[in-house]
């Protein structure tokens, strides 16, 4: 169930997976296209808040929803994938469709994060 549901395309959950540490926080994006503008802004400041809450973060970002992400959007999530790194917090995606695995691969990101096929298979690798 959603902790808080912000009603800008995206919602934030947070469990805690029975072999982690600490508490997963997981950014469900709701919408078909991740573009620019009021919804890429808005998950960009909430991304930052997470980070500022919990500097160790653990992030799981669901892109099941997600048909076309725009470079802005790529830019977004490999900026806040290294900054988890830097603070020693991480940073996963899951459940991503074909259309954007297919920009994954071709941009030669999908290497840069760390992809899982279900929500489950990922919260089980924190």
């Amino acid at each position: 169930m959603p902790i808080e549901d912000l009603e800008a395309g995206f919602t934030v959950e947070q469990v805690t997976p029975p072999k982690a540490g600490q508490p997963v926080h997981i950014v469900v994006i709701e919408e078909s296209h991740l573009v620019d503008g009021p919804v890429l802004d808005a998950l960009g400041n909430r991304l930052n808040a997470l980070h500022a809450e919990h500097p160790r973060l653990d992030l799981l970002i669901d892109l099941g929803q997600v048909d076309l992400m725009t470079s802005s959007a790529l830019g977004l999530l490999g900026m806040q994938h290294r900054k988890l790194w830097n603070a020693k917090g991480r940073m996963k995606l899951c459940d991503i469709r074909p259309s954007v695995m297919e920009v994954l691969r071709i941009t030669r990101l999908l290497g840069y994060f760390d992809v899982y096929r279900t929500r489950a298979e990922a919260l089980a690798s924190f």
